[in-house]
């Protein structure tokens, strides 16, 4: 896959590092995995939701810490030293007359500088006792940037289960749409993903995290639709995989599949009208 590429072509070095839920400072794991990545060829490291201090809504909610606090200041000297990006989950701390607390994404680059810090806007909570107890849902989705020349959006687990946040992220021109996450779903690893690449006709990787009721299984799907890299189900894992946008094979689908063409946005206003609305028509 991606063997013939067109003038030009960067390809990236994607790597998924799958962790079990580990309570606590998770600093020191972090750096020492980025640093073994990085010397093995990867270019973007990616780490599980909440990795930083553990997935437990109550527990990572107290442990919360300023987005560019010691941890941000650590992980970036290796980024600079080992000249890779990173992106890893936090519970943020976020400054305010009354302080709130985030389940967020920080993205490092090669150089050492934040590209970005999205907060999860869809925070996964059925029955209002969990994530919107102990956090603040974002209030925007995260502008697509570059990584090595390839156009990269980020979301954090259920963000994925909806296919608005992945579509924006496509409209705006994203190429590889990467996802963090604690899932326990592996209907969601097995086949949403493959929905989510194929329709946006992009890349699409979600990095989970593995036991305790975790269902590992991190993957990256191409536009095609087909998984690229599929990590175990049952320990902790890592792979790493070559994302090319501009590969023959992508190319292909792409004008075989010409959505984004032929897309019709003024018979879908009901997918931007306000919930209240929503739920009158359906009295």
């Amino acid at each position: 896959f991606g063997a013939v590429r067109f003038p030009g072509a960067m390809p990236l070095n994607l790597c998924l590092v799958q962790l079990i839920n580990r309570a606590g400072d998770n600093t020191d794991l972090i750096c020492q995995l980025l640093a073994e990545k990085a010397r093995a060829g990867a270019q973007l490291v990616v780490f599980p939701e909440l990795v930083l201090q553990g997935y437990g809504s109550q527990e990572a909610a107290q442990q919360a810490v300023p987005a560019h606090g010691p941890a941000f200041e650590r992980i970036r000297a290796v980024c600079v030293a080992e000249q890779v990006a990173v992106m890893y989950g936090f519970a943020e701390l976020v400054a305010g007359e009354v302080p709130t607390r985030c389940i967020s994404l920080m993205w490092i680059t090669e150089q050492g500088e934040e590209q970005l810090c999205y907060r999860k806007t869809h925070l996964w909570d059925p029955f209002a006792s969990f994530e919107r107890v102990h956090f603040t849902p974002g209030s925007s989705l995260a502008p697509v940037r570059e990584c090595r020349g390839v156009k990269v959006g980020v979301l954090i687990c259920w963000d994925v289960e909806f296919p608005e946040p992945a579509r924006c992220l496509k409209l705006q021109g994203a190429e590889l749409i990467v996802a963090m996450g604690c899932n326990a779903d592996s209907f969601v690893l097995q086949h949403i993903l493959r929905v989510r690449a194929f329709e946006n006709l992009a890349y699409v990787a979600y990095c989970n995290t593995v036991q305790n009721g975790f269902c590992g299984q991190s993957a990256v799907c191409a536009p095609t639709g087909q998984p690229v890299l599929s990590l175990s189900a049952e320990k902790e894992d890592s792979g790493m995989v070559e994302v090319d946008p501009t590969s023959a094979a992508n190319k292909q689908v792409i004008e075989r599949n010409p959505f984004f063409k032929h897309r019709m946005p003024e018979l879908y206003t009901a997918v931007t009208r306000r919930k209240q609305e929503a739920a009158s028509d359906e009295e």
